[in-house]
């Protein structure tokens, strides 16, 4: 037993001797390892920095390549990857200040162009929606009676199963919520006399009745809202949801909305409108005297750089 005890005693001092030597290895390795640092402390540095340059560049790079990726959705991919380069390469002529004013105002230009990519988006949207409402027109049997009507306001119309022309616009574009009898009584309350109600009826008051159901006050009020075109006789200068309004005979106007469908020889897009038989889709766009082209969008910009192709 006593021989055993003496036997763990050396060993526990054997151990701690052992030990103290690695402590003491330890320390001195630490020791060497600082001043390593320390005399390759400028060298760490450098690195760091170059670190940090390299990791911004890529950010930078990254966010380029997005930017141009969302503004140039149409562009060729290797074209975009060459914007993107050349976005990190500052000129030589240029310093700091000048290059941020030069991203600052690259930044507004991209803003800009996604802005009118956004309305134009909507001006489509709402092409589409209005044409898709005359086309719903088609369905309806509708008896010509244009003669007066007492209705309600605002939202009055006459008896669904009859109406003229200027009924199937009123009726295609407050299915998209928007009031053409509110709209030009409004108008007109403000600007009666722009109207030609007194020459051409007589009248000196505003009507709530009749007067956004007359062709001629239509083309006052659309040309008042900014909405007029050019008349053309280019096939292709008449946008779906366009509307055109035509002199049937003089003193007989005549309004309708242009489709994507196309004539069948494919030169004309084909117009809803009603001109005695119930709301109709006809070749008629050439057929007689155009007196107004308008592109009526409330609440959206117009911008000619949105161009449609007639189509079926």
């Amino acid at each position: 037993m006593s021989i055993l005890l003496v036997n763990l005693y050396f060993l526990g001092l054997l151990s701690l001797a052992t030990l103290k030597r690695l402590d003491l290895n330890t320390q001195a390795n630490n020791k060497k390892l600082k001043k390593s640092i320390q005399s390759h402390k400028g060298d760490i540095m450098r690195l760091g920095k170059t670190l940090s340059k390299t990791v911004f560049l890529f950010c930078l790079f990254t966010a380029n390549l997005f930017t141009l990726c969302v503004a140039n959705a149409n562009t060729q991919h290797n074209d975009i990857i060459n914007q993107a380069a050349l976005a990190l390469l500052p000129p030589p002529i240029f310093d700091n200040a000048q290059r941020s004013v030069q991203i600052k105002q690259n930044n507004h230009a991209l803003l800009d162009n996604n802005n009118d990519n956004d309305i134009n988006f909507k001006r489509h949207i709402f092409s589409v929606d209005l044409v898709n409402a005359a086309l719903e027109r088609l369905n309806h049997k509708v008896t010509y009676d244009g003669s007066y009507r007492q209705i309600s306001f605002p939202g009055g119309d006459v008896p669904n199963n009859i109406g003229v022309c200027t009924d199937v616009v009123i009726r295609a574009y407050r299915r998209l919520g928007i009031d053409l009898q509110e709209r030009v009584n409004h108008d007109m309350r403000q600007h009666f006399f722009a109207y030609p109600n007194l020459p051409k009826w007589n009248l000196y008051r505003p009507d709530t009745n009749i007067d956004h159901r007359r062709v001629l006050n239509l083309q006052v009020f659309f040309k008042r809202q900014g909405a007029s075109l050019p008349i053309s006789l280019v096939a292709n200068d008449y946008l779906p949801g366009d509307l055109v309004t035509w002199n049937i005979r003089p003193g007989m106007p005549h309004i309708g909305i242009v489709t994507p469908k196309v004539s069948k020889d494919k030169k004309r897009p084909l117009i809803v409108h009603n001109i005695g038989e119930g709301p109709q889709l006809e070749d008629i766009l050439f057929t007689m005297e155009i007196t107004g082209h308008y592109r009526y969008q409330p609440g959206l910009q117009y911008n000619p750089s949105l161009n449609y192709q007639v189509r079926n």
